[in-house]
């Protein structure tokens, strides 16, 4: 892949990506000599990659060790499933009463493309559609402060769905929970729309608790 000008852009979202697709592990030491060598650039943007990551919350540095990758701790987990749970419930519900024939269109295409890419084995595809489905809902609020909140989390969110992945049966019953709330958006049903997406919330939580190498709390 050619290096773009901006190189510690291009380390940060390389070292970033490799974190939150899990290809690096929770508690791994980053070398800054690997990485340089590894990515053929110097190390000064692999520092400062690194440095933005940690205010990003993706790695802490330990004076006089180094920086290491984060884990996720029980509780930032059940405080994100608990706020998606009570927002997008809510959100689903709003959307209910505006929602176009264009836009269930859009999000029935957005679920088929989340089968497909399972089909195909494409994990990294499913997680973009599966996270464009979620996201076209928060943004149908309108609300800016709501979309900034989801953008600050977005990244341990992306972890999460990582960690679904690993689990077909997971994955299967959250296709089937999307059908549930696009057939309530047909219907133009808030009750059940709103049931829908907080089961669908609250299974995917469960069925998470059981895949999550939890960190331990600081």
């Amino acid at each position: 892949m050619e290096k773009p000008l901006d190189l510690n852009e291009w380390a940060y979202i390389a070292i970033k990506m490799k974190i939150l697709n899990n290809e690096i592990s929770p508690g791994s030491k980053l070398n800054i000599e690997d990485i340089s060598s590894e990515l053929g650039v110097s190390r000064t943007p692999i520092r400062e990659a690194l440095l933005r990551l940690k205010q990003s919350g993706l790695v802490i540095a330990l004076p006089c060790v180094g920086f290491f990758v984060c884990g996720i701790t029980k509780k930032d987990f059940e405080d994100i499933f608990e706020i998606r749970r009570l927002i997008e419930s809510y959100a689903i519900g709003k959307l209910v009463e505006k929602i176009t024939n264009e836009e269930i269109q859009y999000l029935t295409d957005l679920s088929k493309q989340c089968e497909l890419m399972v089909e195909q084995g494409n994990i990294t595809e499913y997680n973009d559609f599966d996270s464009k489905l979620h996201g076209f809902i928060i943004d149908s609020m309108g609300n800016s402060k709501m979309g900034d909140f989801f953008e600050s989390i977005k990244d341990l969110a992306y972890r999460m769905r990582m960690y679904a992945l690993r689990s077909p049966e997971n994955v299967s019953k959250s296709l089937l929970e999307h059908k549930d709330i696009i057939d309530a958006l047909v219907q133009r049903d808030e009750v059940r729309a709103r049931a829908a997406m907080d089961e669908h919330i609250t299974n995917i939580g469960n069925r998470l608790r059981l895949l999550v190498d939890f960190q331990d709390e600081p």
